[in-house]
């Protein structure tokens, strides 16, 4: 009867041949012989499945599930970071809307505090009225800003929150003597400490380099920012623009926290001493 030998390794492989029923195998290499236009008679009944073939789909099966899955991936990335970027803008524009608030507020203190220099050089009653007045209004600055420190307190970073008390107490003895530009002086360092301590507790920030040190925090643009803090790093002298040629000099691992820079220059802040001690200086 006719028969086809299936065996790949077989030289006759896919020919027709002849072979007795009883002994059905190929003559070359005694393989089983698929019966002509029959099934297998045994065995594995005739060519094997071709590797190379189930290779190549088990491949494509492998690549087309990584490219579900990696696509997913992809785009769950993008989501997230169209997330981030959208957080990122956010918090941005709050950070510059409280900067506006803070440098409006500088603003009407340094203008209230040249009215009452000119005030002060009247009369005995003036100086005294004006004094009243700036000292009242300090009061209510100071009851505001502790009423503000108890609603944010769970919110407020440890290092801002004592700034902003340590300017608080300041406050207190500049009114309790009676110092009037200290008083102003203040007032404006206490704003740039409240907008430095939401900016740094709620979003990201940004660096300006000062060639003396670097300045971390909120960052307006043109090398200018307010309520961020300074890490010194070369020694440098700070010319505190007074009349008698009084300066200060910071060395690297001193800090100077609540920070005005504009155009890369020191304006105010409060410089923390390596060993402790601190000063603040304004009107830089």
């Amino acid at each position: 009867m006719k028969g086809i030998c299936r065996n790949e390794e077989c030289e006759h492989c896919d020919e027709i041949m002849e072979a007795e029923k009883s002994n059905f195998v190929c003559e070359y290499c005694g393989k089983p012989l698929i019966p002509f236009g029959g099934k297998p008679t045994g065995g594995d009944g005739g060519r094997k499945p071709n590797g190379k073939l189930i290779g190549i789909i088990a491949a494509a099966v492998v690549v087309l599930g990584g490219l579900g899955y990696g696509g997913y991936s992809i785009y769950d990335s993008n989501q997230k970071a169209k997330q981030e970027k959208m957080e990122a803008e956010r918090a941005a524009a709050e950070a510059d809307t409280q900067r506006q608030e803070a440098e409006a507020a500088m603003a009407e203190a340094e203008a209230q505090r040249l009215a009452a220099e000119k005030a002060l050089q009247g009369s005995a009653e003036e100086r005294a009225a004006e004094l009243a007045r700036v000292k009242e209004r300090a009061d209510s600055v100071l009851a505001a800003n502790e009423k503000l420190l108890t609603e944010k307190d769970k919110k407020l970073k440890k290092d801002a929150k004592e700034a902003i008390n340590t300017l608080l107490t300041a406050l207190r003895e500049a009114v309790e003597s009676d110092d009037v530009a200290k008083i102003y002086e203040l007032e404006s360092a206490i704003n740039a400490a409240w907008v430095g301590a939401e900016v740094t507790g709620g979003g990201g920030s940004n660096t300006i380099n000062l060639g003396w040190g670097t300045y971390k925090g909120s960052v307006s643009g043109n090398k200018s920012g307010i309520g961020g803090e300074i890490t010194v790093n070369k020694t440098y002298t700070i010319d505190l623009k007074k009349a008698s040629g009084e300066t200060v000099t910071v060395n690297p691992g001193d800090k100077i926290a609540n920070a005005k820079v504009e155009n890369g220059k020191l304006r105010q802040g409060e410089i923390r001493f390596a060993d402790g001690t601190r000063k603040f200086v304004s009107g830089l």
